[in-house]
């Protein structure tokens, strides 16, 4: 089947659901605006199936694919809440930052790179304390961290020590503009503010 609008043009139609209050014409291609009539013909052209006036309702419309011919006025669409904002975009700067530190590596003195996520972090903690506490019980442990795409290799304390503390300052800042955002969104009284408060993990210095 297919409609035609008052002009030569035809669109063929997918799927129909004609009811008394609403009518409604699903289409492989939509059409930029509604004619004065629309008429639905079997596949062939030879019968004209149904003809609506479209004047004849009160709220006909164009909705993506679909044309509505109806009496009712759509939805309107639900507005979140400003606290439902605040929520969205105060994660999306934890995802942001997340996303930064994946792809961000440190540099270290060795000219090599060091993974500096969350999860690296606190992995690289631990070892240092476990290996200070091997220590203290008088147990003999190695002490082994890895650049990033290569294999673990044995190092000393001192100088994982210093690799961490390297992190920490490079990780500082980016952690301090995250927090400075959320206090921003937090503090936002419109959805218009919230969504004007800029997240920018690449301008951090």
């Amino acid at each position: 089947m297919y409609i035609t609008l008052g002009t030569e043009k035809h669109y063929a139609v997918t799927s129909t659901a004609l009811g008394i209050v609403e009518v409604r014409y699903i289409l492989e291609d939509a059409p930029d605006k509604l004619g004065d009539t629309i008429k639905l013909w079997t596949a062939d052209g030879g019968m004209c199936l149904r003809t609506d006036t479209v004047a004849d309702w009160s709220h006909p419309r164009i909705e993506g694919n679909s044309i509505i011919l109806s009496n009712t006025a759509p939805a309107e669409p639900v507005r979140p809440s400003l606290s439902d904002v605040q929520a969205q975009r105060i994660a999306e700067s934890k995802t942001g930052l997340a996303e930064y530190l994946e792809s961000h590596p440190l540099t270290w003195t060795d000219g090599k790179q060091y993974s500096v996520t969350e999860d690296k972090q606190a992995l690289l903690t631990g070892n240092l304390a476990a290996y200070q506490l091997a220590v203290t019980l008088g147990q003999t442990t190695e002490l082994t961290w890895n650049a990033t795409g290569e294999e673990c290799t044995v190092w000393t304390f001192e100088n994982l020590a210093m690799l961490a503390i390297a992190i920490k300052a490079y990780v500082k800042p980016l952690v301090a503009y995250q927090q400075k955002t959320e206090i921003a969104i937090r503090a936002c009284s419109t959805v218009e503010d919230v969504e004007a408060v800029t997240i920018d993990y690449e301008a951090v210095s």
